[in-house]
């Protein structure tokens, strides 16, 4: 492994060094010490990654045990993105052009529906989980919270989990969680973008 790229809350994400045989520059790898999630909790992150293939998600490539002198780590390998994310960009240089929000959202907006065609659900989708690669185009990121929906899930109290400013007013109200929450968080990244704030 090379340079640190971040840290998250359940793990540290890596930038690959070279490796005989493949072009390692563009490749990320997460590495997630066990004691910090659950095992199941990780496999089922690896699979619902392994099901999303779409150009404006994050692309999954691998995901293993690994046991180090540091003790178990559970690795995902994933493509490198290098063109920060949109929270960044939104720092940067707020708000941000119209046209440009708009070709931003599209590809936000493509990739969820992809995702809730599978019948998925993100429940943490915000700007700092929308990263940009190399050439702009954006992808949604991080499924640590990702589960797959379902009509009774969405008729059940439940706890709600993801990011309080982004949550709609059903599921801050634990009422229900679906699709409809992704969108409104959705539709919350839209009005920062064009906001600045």
């Amino acid at each position: 492994l090379a340079a640190r790229l971040g840290r998250g809350s359940f793990g540290t994400t890596y930038r690959m060094r070279k490796v005989a045989g493949i072009d390692a520059r563009r490749y990320a790898v997460k590495m997630i010490e066990s004691e910090e999630l659950d095992g199941a909790g990780l496999e089922k992150e690896a699979r619902l990654l392994s099901m999303i293939e779409h150009e404006n998600t994050l692309r999954f490539y691998d995901a293993f045990w690994h046991d180090s002198e540091d003790g178990r780590l559970f690795v995902i390998v994933t493509e490198l993105l290098t063109g920060g994310s949109l929270a960044e960009k939104i720092a940067a240089a707020p708000p941000l052009h119209p046209p440009e929000v708009a070709t931003l959202m599209q590809q936000v907006a493509s990739g969820l529906a992809y995702m809730h065609s599978l019948n998925l659900q993100h429940r943490d989708l915000k700007p700092a989980n929308v990263m940009l690669d190399a050439t702009g185009r954006a992808k949604i990121i991080d499924f640590g919270l990702a589960c797959v929906s379902s009509a009774s899930r969405s008729r059940t109290k439940t706890k709600a989990v993801g990011t309080d400013a982004y949550m709609s007013p059903e599921k801050a109200d634990g009422k229900r969680y679906g699709p409809p929450d992704d969108v409104w968080a959705a539709g919350c990244i839209l009005a920062e973008l064009l906001l600045g704030r």
